[in-house]
């Protein structure tokens, strides 16, 4: 490079010129006057001096050049035509491949002297910029182009790239020899300088402009990348394309000639094997299509990032992922979701879920989602009736599933870790996401999957009325009776939670409320419930939650309250009732109604108490009334066995009928009912508790699981138990099928009442209503309460119309009006 930009060591350019000075008395201050380095004796010192206190007398001097020729020794004169000969030669033996011109007859240097005369001296830069076309153009069509005609696939790739390459290495060349031109003539000119020039022939009777070697170009790149896909690696032959985008992206075609059919390739190729791999013959299940699909997106990522421009790697990502998933959607979902749901497989379900995110699917994966959770909690609520106590744990479980599946494989974070480690962002195209990512995966609301499950389990729960409501009520029983057993409070408070979570999605909030109360009652009234501070906690979770009317929750605790007080002030004034314990309690706040018929008579003592306390109550409280439930009193008897005296802890049936066997050693049924007036279910209960069950305080004469009218009852001397305080239980009454007809008719009959009053307020509001915006309203009314049934509310339409609260208008029965 030295040598080519070397600049003659002589000239006249100066010797012609008579310096002209011009005083300026006005002219800027006298500067300090520069000297070479070499200026270091004492007499150029004070030259310098004298000449600054010349200039300061003088003023400033102008200096003026005048044009002047300089020749350049051993060159011809500029108006030769020799330089252009020479740089004609020089530009067909460079930009010629096949050697059919002699090479250059001078040097490079010689030709770089022969450009700057030309541009710079005879002002010829024009001619030499339309002779560097000409050639160029004669070298790309004539040449480059002539010998790429021939071939096609990867050996032709190969020559292409090799003539790029001594292309691009001749028109760098010619960059440096013809750099006068650049500087002298291209540059004033606003043309194209000379490596723009060439690439710019190259392209367009070599790449753009030659059909037949453009559509070269496509089936080699799709040749090499099939090859590295079907051997999953990377081919030999990748260094060339290496070069070929290079290239491209030189001469600005990257998009057009690269990128486009790369993609076109892309998805005519996962789209081809998408179909092979669902075909009847080797198909792949749904889980093993989502990790095959993920892996070859991985791969795609990979190979983008090694060879092609960052540009492209959207593009061909999404490419991808929608080749392999178009048309086979439906079946993944429809034939895997429901499988893997089954299998509580969750990595499974997170890469279907973010396979499908990445290409706007995710509508179909959640109505199968959300079918296949409705079809699993109704088999779970329709399980028969030997298998109900399975129900609720079940539902729980599956629900624990369910929400963990939200959390772990629903997620919408903002990228998908892979699990070879490799990273695909997921919001590649925000603006046609429909469900964006979160920037923070901590914080997780519930989104559309949440509400297609919740919506779910309601439809599960719907396929079978009453039971599910039930059994709610009845496993929170069961967990206030058992209490924390070893755990925290935090996890008996988290299984509470998650129970009454499954509350939410049942509409007969009516039947729950009513096996919830009755079960509360007798857990306080019986002090069975484990802790009195998580009862009023659930209370407060429903009513603050679900449902005002658990506010009456409240109330029975403020019973319990009064009853205390009030009995520690009975207790004061009657001194020999000291082991009387009453529970003052009031109808509109407990589960119970007034007996009908005749209760248990009880022995004379307790009687007596019962009488006393009384008297009291109404002295108190005179307009009150007492009535008495014996079935749900509990008594403790000191019984004295020949092995040790132990304390019976019974309830009062149990106790009346035990205090029996003081007078007499023996008695029979009939005896035993005759004398206490107890009906005979009850009655054979209560014995089969004493005499059949575990602690035999009783002998049954003949011995028995069953009891029958002519059983002898005898007191058992033999008895005995490790502890002295003793525990009878009670025979829990089963529900029978004539009972759970008593119950439903009583719930049904609520119903009606709540329907009535909700239709009457309705209508004494709007004076006048349609039927249909009737029925309309009334359901909107007591959907808090109970879903109801469209029958149940004409029927009591017709029932109100009898009672005359409405009636039809006369000249279209199709209006309700109100009758004050």
């Amino acid at each position: 490079m030295e040598a080519l930009l070397a600049w003659p060591t002589t000239s006249q350019a100066f010797t012609a010129v008579q310096p002209i000075f011009r005083d300026d008395t006005r002219g800027s201050p006298p500067r300090k006057t520069a000297r070479l380095d070499g200026d270091v004796d004492s007499s150029s010192k004070g030259k310098g001096k004298q000449l600054l206190r010349d200039a300061a007398h003088r003023g400033v001097r102008q200096l003026t050049l005048v044009h002047c020729k300089v020749s350049m020794p051993g060159l011809p004169p500029a108006d030769d035509s020799s330089y252009t000969n020479t740089i004609r030669h020089a530009l067909r033996a460079l930009l010629d491949r096949e050697g059919s011109v002699p090479f250059l007859p001078s040097s490079y240097k010689m030709v770089f002297d022969a450009v700057e005369v030309a541009v710079s001296l005879a002002g010829k830069g024009a001619e030499v910029y339309a002779m560097l076309s000409r050639e160029l153009d004669r070298a790309c069509a004539e040449g480059v182009a002539r010998r790429l005609l021939k071939g096609t696939g990867i050996p032709w790739l190969q020559n292409l790239v090799g003539e790029w390459k001594w292309f691009e290495g001749r028109v760098n060349l010619l960059r440096t020899l013809l750099t006068w031109l650049d500087r002298g003539y291209v540059s004033d000119k606003g043309l194209p300088q000379v490596r723009a020039l060439g690439f710019r022939a190259f392209e367009r009777h070599v790449i753009s402009g030659n059909v037949a070697i453009h559509d070269k170009i496509a089936p080699c790149i799709e040749e090499w990348v099939n090859a590295e896909r079907e051997a999953q690696g990377a081919s030999p032959h990748r260094h060339h394309v290496l070069t070929l985008i290079e290239m491209l992206r030189i001469l600005d075609l990257y998009q057009s000639s690269f990128h486009t059919p790369y993609v076109l390739a892309t998805q005519a190729y996962y789209s081809a094997e998408s179909t092979a791999l669902s075909s009847a013959e080797g198909r792949l299940t749904p889980p093993e299509f989502v990790s095959h699909c993920i892996a070859r997106v991985v791969q795609e990522v990979q190979r983008c990032r090694e060879v092609l421009q960052e540009e492209s790697l959207a593009s061909i990502e999404q490419a991808t992922e929608r080749a392999l998933m178009d048309g086979r959607i439906t079946w993944l979902v429809q034939d895997g979701v429901g499988p893997l749901v089954d299998a509580k497989d969750v990595e499974s379900l997170r890469k279907m879920y973010d396979l499908l995110d990445r290409v706007d699917a995710l509508e179909p994966l959640k109505l199968a989602f959300a079918k296949s959770v409705e079809t699993t909690v109704s088999k779970i609520v329709l399980l028969p009736i030997a298998e109900e106590d399975d129900m609720i744990p079940q539902l729980l479980a599956f629900k624990s599933f369910v929400d963990s599946l939200l959390t772990d494989a629903f997620r919408e974070d903002a990228k998908v870790q892979y699990d070879d480690g490799v990273t695909v962002k997921q919001e590649l195209d925000k603006g046609k996401r429909k469900h964006s990512s979160s920037t923070n995966p901590k914080k997780r609301g519930k989104g559309p999957f949440g509400y297609a499950a919740t919506d779910a389990f309601a439809r599960g729960f719907g396929k079978r009325q009453r039971k599910p409501a039930e059994m709610i009520a009845k496993f929170i029983d069961k967990a206030m009776r058992k209490g924390q057993k070893g755990r925290s409070d935090e996890e008996f408070e988290g299984k509470l939670n998650a129970v009454l979570a499954l509350y939410q999605f049942t509409k007969d909030r009516d039947v729950f409320r009513t096996f919830y109360w009755r079960a509360l009652a007798k857990r306080l009234l019986l002090q069975k419930s484990a802790s009195d501070d998580f009862e009023k906690a659930v209370i407060k979770k429903l009513r603050d939650g679900y449902d005002p009317e658990f506010g009456k929750g409240d109330e029975m605790f403020k019973d319990l309250a009064l009853s205390k007080d009030l009995l520690v002030e009975y207790h004061e004034k009657q001194f020999d009732d000291k082991l009387l314990s009453v529970m003052v309690l009031q109808y509109s706040c407990w589960p119970y109604q007034p007996r009908k018929g005749r209760d248990i008579d009880l022995p004379p003592a307790m009687l007596g108490s019962l009488e006393r306390y009384s008297t009291y109550y109404q002295a108190k409280h005179k307009p009150r009334k007492l009535d008495w439930f014996h079935s749900l009193g509990t008594a403790t008897l000191t019984a004295r066995f020949p092995k040790g005296e132990k304390e019976l802890s019974v309830s009062l049936y149990q106790a009346t009928i035990l205090l029996l066997f003081n007078d007499v050693a023996k008695m029979g049924y009939k005896e035993i009912k005759q004398q206490t007036s107890m009906g005979d279910e009850e009655l054979r209960r209560t014995l089969q508790s004493l005499a059949c069950g575990k602690k035999r305080v009783l002998k049954k004469v003949p011995p028995g699981k069953d009891v029958e009218d002519d059983d002898k009852f005898a007191y058992n001397a033999d008895f005995t138990d490790q502890n002295r305080r003793v525990h009878i239980n009670s025979i829990q009454q089963k529900e029978t099928v004539e009972e759970s007809k008593a119950t439903d008719d009583k719930i049904q009959e609520d119903r009606g009442y709540l329907l009535d009053a909700a239709i009457v307020r309705i209508m004494k509001g709007r004076k006048r209503l349609t039927n249909q915006m009737l029925i309309t309203e009334t359901v909107v009314a007591v959907k808090g309460h109970f879903q109801p049934d469209i029958r149940q509310i004409k029927k009591q339409l017709d029932s109100l119309t009898d009672r005359e609260y409405i009636r039809r208008d006369e000249d279209n029965r199709d209006v309700y009006h109100y009758v004050a």
